[in-house]
């Protein structure tokens, strides 16, 4: 800042620097950066590109809004609009009213939430650092009972992180390991309620692959993300540990690279720290067994009973 000329040498590290910061989730630190960068016109075009990422991830809706338009400006010097960063950043682009009306009234929410101060809270113990987690019981009663009563039978610990995807989200809760596995039975989503929360960093949400098929997986996401919303339940935020989230280990168990994945960081304790004062018993749907399955199918497809 001082001396630009004569630390070319720094500032091309700096550069290089913010955008690894943001792959790994450090959005705030990225972001801060970035700003040195730009407010000294050290800045280059893909600079101002990761910075709007980055203060959009953070809730600096403000700032992400001034980079955007440099971008939209220089967008045909700009790299390839093909690479996957381009998607994030149309999502920011189509998204930025909603989100910054819908962050306003989320922090009004946690002001209150926050005087209250008798919400649950969760400790996850992973392999990289602990998390704390506080539970939107306000909004998701059942998600929460459901999520408190695994806990405390201490269904999570051991389990892994089976599928963590850079600049978007971290997945956990499945006893198979790869998103297929559940505790037996489903929930029904909350996610439609008139007052359901929405997915902001560190939002906390049920990983269901459809309508009222939630069960122990659930997801943290690395960003504000619209398309969830109204899909998977909101059920509680990151409070404490949003760091060990940037350093999980990235991977994806697709049946095309299953075999070449890295191993998955584990949950080794999940720890209630904090109730309030009733049972926590959810509601539930068994899961239908093999045979009944069967024959739902074959009713479905063969109505009537033919005679022997």
């Amino acid at each position: 800042v001082k001396d630009p000329e004569e630390n070319e040498d720094l500032t091309f590290f700096l550069k290089s620097i913010a955008p690894t910061l943001s792959s790994i989730e450090e959005y705030d630190e990225a972001r801060r950066m970035a700003q040195i960068l730009i407010d000294n016109k050290l800045a280059d075009y893909p600079l101002y590109h990761m910075a709007a990422i980055s203060g959009y991830a953070a809730g600096e809706f403000e700032a992400a809004e001034r980079h955007l338009r440099v971008v939209a400006e220089n967008l045909p010097r700009l790299v390839d609009k093909n690479q996957p960063v381009e998607g994030i950043i149309a999502e920011c682009f189509l998204n930025l009213e909603y989100h910054r009306t819908a962050w306003e009234k989320e922090q009004a929410i946690r002001e209150q939430e926050k005087l209250a101060g008798d919400l649950p809270r969760v400790k996850l113990v992973t392999i990289r650092g602990e998390i704390e987690l506080e539970l939107f019981e306000n909004e998701a009663p059942n998600t929460v009972a459901n999520f408190i009563s695994l806990v405390e039978k201490g269904f999570y610990d051991g389990l892994t992180f089976h599928r963590v995807l850079p600049q978007a989200t971290a997945q956990a809760g499945c006893p198979e390991g790869d998103g297929s596995g559940g505790p037996g039975y489903t929930i029904r989503c909350e996610c439609t309620q008139p007052n359901a929360r929405i997915h902001f960093r560190g939002s906390l949400s049920m990983a269901n692959e459809e309508r009222d098929k939630g069960g122990s997986a659930f997801q943290i996401v690395f960003r504000p993300f619209r398309n969830f919303d109204g899909q998977h339940t909101v059920f509680g935020r990151v409070v404490r540990g949003m760091g060990v989230l940037g350093r999980l280990q990235r991977r994806d168990p697709t049946p095309l690279n299953k075999e070449s994945l890295p191993p998955a960081d584990k949950i080794l304790t999940a720890e209630v720290i904090r109730k309030r004062n009733h049972p926590y018993e959810p509601k539930i749907t068994p899961d239908e067994k093999p045979d009944e399955k069967d024959e739902k199918i074959r009713k479905e497809i063969m109505p009537f009973d033919f005679p022997q």
